[in-house]
């Protein structure tokens, strides 16, 4: 099997006959790809809203062709409001304060908006 996965980046692989990369933007700027204006704005208008954008190429010695991409979004869990009111909860009851802070290492798009959701102060 002729797969490939570099970590953190993406992944390649051949899949009949023709080599076929999958992953994030670097990856396909360390193959030597650029992208097209057009492409490379609306991707920059994905990431700057917190998504991770990843593309799909055939990758051969003469060009890289995007054939498609996708973005993933994190989202907090449904739950985590409550958890966070229970820890300020009893944090009251037990008379001493209980500092809570959202802490990552995620885009900062994304960051940014997560301590608003849960009314604290993010450590990025």
């Amino acid at each position: 099997m002729d797969f490939q996965s570099i970590s953190g980046k993406g992944a390649n692989g051949l899949v009949k006959g023709s080599r076929i990369s999958i992953g994030i933007i670097r990856y396909f700027q360390t193959l030597g790809g650029s992208l097209d204006d057009a492409l490379a704005r609306k991707l920059d208008v994905l990431q700057h809203a917190g998504k991770t954008c990843v593309l799909v190429a055939e990758v051969d010695e003469e060009a890289i062709r995007i054939l498609g991409g996708l973005t993933i979004a994190d989202v907090l869990r449904p739950e985590a409001p409550a958890v966070v009111q229970m820890l300020r909860e009893a944090s009251a009851a037990r008379e001493h304060w209980l500092q809570i802070s959202w802490c990552n290492n995620d885009r900062k798009a994304f960051a940014n908006k997560c301590p608003a959701f849960l009314n604290r102060q993010c450590v990025n």
